[in-house]
């Protein structure tokens, strides 16, 4: 009988694999976020990174795609402190976010002792998370990400599946269904999907997206940056070009930072006997879309089909 070979599993710096959060961190949980979802329970679609709130700045502000909900997530490659626990609260009041998830590298008792007394005395409707964020590799082997969930609402587990199970899947199923009749009708544009927004490249880099979302109160799309990036490429790009693209799209009236050239129809998820004519509308206006941006962020194209 052969005896089987072990090897050590070591933990690593979190700065060996991201030696900047801002920079490394974050963008790599935002393009990898089903990790932190298979570890909490939710579906967490790609965020918003660096949200604007007050002076300060939310790392990432995402959504729940089983319930709709809007989740805050805080990042810390170092030890939890006082700074971002208030930090936390502040957000937490001006995104309306139900779900809050704070990553560190190690959790002071005190804050865990926070993150309990939130969960013991708010409304079921929020959740509070503090996770444990590892490193972990053997011998040489690639690094391996490790969430440890050290606090969460009590039986969230059961509280989840009872309270959202039902409506989540009616939820998830119909954006499934909307997006699929989309393809039945653009095949190959955009991958399979059951998120409320897909993603589509305006540029060759990708460093102007198109977001089309499909919601229970509007639908429609606006131009935004590449995930993980603080979106400074598009925001120069639309001060290069405001006097063009106002004339396309008119003036620019998308409601959040880092959205711009907005627009919206207001047929929702829900009208599924008006799926078809929002699917033309949307059509029409990415149509639009490509044609105004095409000849803005690769010129040379143009004067080459010439």
């Amino acid at each position: 009988m052969t005896t089987p070979s072990f090897a050590r599993l070591t933990d690593c710096s979190l700065r060996d694999a991201w030696p900047n959060e801002a920079r490394d961190f974050t963008p790599w949980l935002v393009q990898n976020m089903g990790h932190l979802s298979d570890a909490v329970g939710l579906e967490l679609e790609p965020g918003e990174t660096e949200v604007a709130v007050q002076q300060f700045a939310a790392d990432i502000v995402t959504t729940d795609a089983k319930t709709d909900s809007r989740v805050l997530i805080e990042n810390q490659l170092e030890g939890s402190d006082h700074q971002h626990l208030g930090q936390i609260m502040t957000y937490l009041a001006g995104l309306e976010a139900k779900f809050v998830i704070w990553i560190a590298q190690n959790f002071d008792e005190a804050h865990r002792s926070a993150i309990r007394w939130l969960n013991d005395h708010t409304t079921d409707e929020f959740a509070f998370f503090a996770v444990r964020m590892r490193v972990v590799r053997i011998d040489n082997s690639p690094f391996a990400p490790v969430f440890e969930v050290l606090e969460k609402p009590n039986s969230w587990e059961r509280a989840l599946e009872r309270r959202f199970s039902q409506a989540a899947s009616e939820l998830t199923r119909s954006r499934e269904a909307f997006w699929n009749r989309y393809l039945e009708r653009c095949p190959g544009l955009f991958r399979p999907t059951r998120y409320s927004n897909v993603w589509l490249p305006m540029s060759p880099d990708e460093s102007i997206l198109l977001s089309m979302y499909v919601g229970s109160a509007e639908s429609g799309m606006f131009l935004r940056g590449a995930w993980g990036t603080d979106g400074k490429t598009l925001a120069t790009f639309v001060s290069d070009h405001a006097e063009t693209l106002d004339q396309a799209f008119g003036s620019n009236q998308s409601r959040r930072e880092g959205h711009y050239y907005g627009c919206s129809m207001g047929v929702t998820l829900q009208e599924r006997e008006r799926w078809d004519e929002l699917i033309d509308w949307m059509e029409e206006r990415r149509r639009h879309y490509e044609l105004v941006l095409k000849p803005l962020v690769n010129p040379g194209s143009i004067q080459h089909a010439g």
